[in-house]
This record gives structure tokens, C-alpha cells and sequence, in this order.
């Protein structure tokens, strides 16, 4: 056998695993093992495009149109997401319009400073918060005099989850799943109450998101609607772990895709950071904020 020949094999045998573990990503319902590989969907794709320049170079035709294939699969599963978001409302003057930001602090962020300065700048009327810890509290400490309703969950031992307002509260409406990743209040907004809770889930397996999701699910049901959810999923928007989070609290995930996730050993950035609001809400101008020091960017939305 040649060399060309050799290399069309290698390319092929790619190829199809490629093809192999894109497809075995749509079946997150089945094993969250599955929910795992679709967090690659969009590297597999970047592979795929890199196999069929390497198969057209060769002229490998077979290897070419496997490959051609796992980009297809590749771009088939992630396309809708990204269109998601196409054509909303990203204006900020409407009537009751009310402003949500999202944002994991890294329990070590490197610029407290900036995240209380962008927040001032931005003057949103909820704010939900994850990794909130010893070493950034200051930021919650220094909010306390513009959002004095501050509700702070413990996740896992030195770090928290909250939701702050400024926004008037129902009467006893705020709650706290302590060590799993959930806190959550009832505001009192212009159009009438909503809950906001802010949420953090665990990595997907073999890591024990799918247990905290088991734990999440009848509280998720519980929560009074309206409810809008926010936060750092661990997941994609296409997994199974988010499509959980929407079925049981009744919403479902707004926006497009918002890469938000920025680690270089995953290649390319992740939208992990969303926002799942119930059909009764409006939602519009959902978007990315800048580096504040964090390897998360912050999530804002707009909602009435």
C-alpha cells in the first residue's frame, strides 16, 4: 500500500470517529455520558473542515465526503442556536422594560474593581452571581447600598450563589438550595412579580451534574411563576442538562449562542453562561459583556 494511500486510510478512520462522536452527542437524553460529547460539537466541526481540506489535498474522495458529513452533522446541531437570537429586540427604552445580569465571578477574580464599575455603568435591576467567595465578596459589600436585597446560597464550601435586587420584594418569596447551586427571589416589577433565581451547575459527567440535577428538578418546579433563570450551566445550549433546567421550571433558553467560556485548553470559547425565561416574560437584548477578570464573561438581558 502507498503512502497516499496509508494517509487516506488514517484520514478516513478520523472521519468516522468524528462522525461517531458528533452523532453520539444527540443523545444526551439517553446517558449523560453522551451530554459530554456534545460540549465538542463545535471542535468536531472545526475537525471535520480541517479533515476535508487534508482528504482534498490527498484527493481522498471517500475520506472527503466523511468528513463533509461530520462537518454537516456538526453544523446541523449548533446552526439553530446561533439563529436563536436573530432579529430580537435588542432595544432598551421600552415601557417596563427591566435589566438581568448574569455573571460568574471566578471565586479568584483578578479585578473587582472593574466588575463593580461595569455593573455601576450598566445599573441593571437583578443581579445573579455565581462563584461568589471570600476572595470576591467585596464586590457584594460594595453593591450593598444599590441593591440592598442580597441573597447569598451556599454551593460547595467556599463558594456561593446569589441574586441581588433592587427591585421590591414579595413577602418571604426568596429561597436558598444550599449545595446545589440554586438561590432564587420574587420581585416586584413594574408589570407585576417574577421569581429571578441564579443557578450553577456542576461539570457533566463523569462529574455529578446529572445528581445535582436529580436534586434540582422538584424545586425548579416549585418556583412561582413567571420565573427567569440565569447562570453558569456547565452545558451547552443544546445539552440535556439545560433542556432539564427549562422543562422543569417551565422556560425556555433565550438568546444565541453567547460565548461566554474562555479556557484555551478547550480550542475554542463555550456558551455555558445562560438565560431561560417563561413564555409570560418578553425577553430581548441578550449579550455578551467584556473581561472583567474572570474566565466567564457576563451575560445581560433585557425583560418585561
Amino acid at each position: 500500500m502507498s503512502a497516499r494511500a496509508r494517509a487516506g486510510w488514517v484520514l478516513g478512520a478520523l472521519a468516522l470517529g468524528d462522525v461517531a462522536a458528533l452523532s453520539l452527542g444527540f443523545l444526551g437524553h439517553l446517558h449523560p455520558a453522551f451530554d459530554s460529547l456534545s460540549v465538542f460539537r463545535m471542535q468536531g466541526g472545526l475537525a471535520a473542515l480541517l479533515l476535508l481540506a487534508a482528504a482534498m489535498m490527498l484527493r481522498a474522495r471517500t475520506p472527503g465526503l466523511i468528513a463533509a458529513a461530520a462537518f454537516v452533522i456538526s453544523l446541523a446541531g449548533v446552526l439553530p442556536y446561533a439563529l436563536n437570537g436573530a432579529g430580537e429586540d435588542a432595544g432598551s427604552a421600552a415601557t417596563g422594560r427591566l435589566k438581568l445580569l448574569s455573571f460568574n465571578l471566578n471565586l479568584a477574580n483578578r479585578a473587582p474593581a472593574e466588575v463593580e464599575a461595569w455593573i455601576a455603568a450598566e445599573s441593571p435591576d437583578v443581579i445573579a452571581l455565581q462563584e461568589v467567595s471570600t476572595d470576591n465578596d467585596r464586590v457584594l459589600a460594595n453593591l450593598e447600598a444599590r441593591y440592598p436585597a442580597q441573597f447569598v446560597c451556599r454551593f460547595t464550601g467556599y463558594i456561593s450563589t446569589a441574586v441581588l435586587t433592587r427591585l421590591p420584594l414579595k413577602q418571604g418569596s426568596f429561597g436558598c438550595a444550599e449545595q446545589e447551586g440554586l438561590a432564587w427571589a420574587r420581585v416586584e416589577g413594574p408589570d407585576g412579580p417574577v421569581t429571578i433565581a441564579s443557578i450553577h451547575l456542576r461539570w457533566p459527567w463523569p462529574y455529578a451534574q446529572e445528581q445535582q440535577l436529580d436534586a434540582l428538578e422538584p424545586l425548579l418546579e416549585g418556583l412561582e411563576r413567571p420565573v427567569l433563570i440565569s447562570g453558569d450551566f456547565n452545558a451547552l445550549p443544546w445539552s440535556e442538562a439545560v433542556a432539564r433546567v427549562a422543562r422543569a421550571s417551565g422556560t425556555r433558553r433565550v438568546g444565541g449562542l453567547g460565548f461566554t467560556l474562555f479556557k484555551p485548553h478547550f480550542l475554542l470559547p463555550l456558551p455555558i453562561d445562560h438565560v431561560l425565561a417563561h413564555p409570560d416574560l418578553a425577553v430581548g437584548g441578550v449579550s455578551v459583556g467584556p473581561d472583567l477578570g474572570s474566565d466567564h464573561r457576563p451575560v445581560r438581558a433585557l425583560f418585561r
